[in-house]
Parts: structure tokens; C-alpha cells; sequence
């Protein structure tokens, strides 16, 4: 029997940090639902989407 071990989530506004750095723009929100987008040297919209269940409300982070 394999038995696999449970993934380590990663804090929201570090997971928003690496988008950024990678080069993804915040473009909305829907409840939970972050969409973030950037365009490749190509010009290929690449998308994600972030789902946040926090127990609490937390704004987004600035850009600063």
C-alpha cells in the first residue's frame, strides 16, 4: 500500500508574491477567487486562479 503525505499549503500573500514575481498581474476578485494573468514572449494569455478560504477577511496586498 503506498501512502502519500499531505501537501504543506503556503500562506496566501506568499503564494501572491511569487505570481507577482513570475510576472502575473491581479486582475480580480470574486469572493475566495483570485484571477491573476500574464502574457509569455509569445503573446499567450496565461491565467490562474487563486482560492483563498480564509477564516477571516484580509485585503489584498499592495504592490508596494
Amino acid at each position: 500500500m503506498i501512502v502519500m503525505s499531505q501537501l504543506n499549503t503556503l500562506p496566501r500573500d506568499r503564494v501572491i508574491r511569487i505570481l507577482k514575481s513570475n510576472g502575473f498581474v491581479f486582475i480580480k476578485s470574486g469572493g475566495p477567487h483570485m484571477k491573476f494573468k500574464k502574457y509569455d514572449e509569445s503573446g499567450k494569455c496565461l491565467s490562474t486562479t487563486l482560492v483563498s478560504h480564509c477564516p477571516k477577511i484580509v485585503p489584498m496586498p499592495s504592490d508596494a
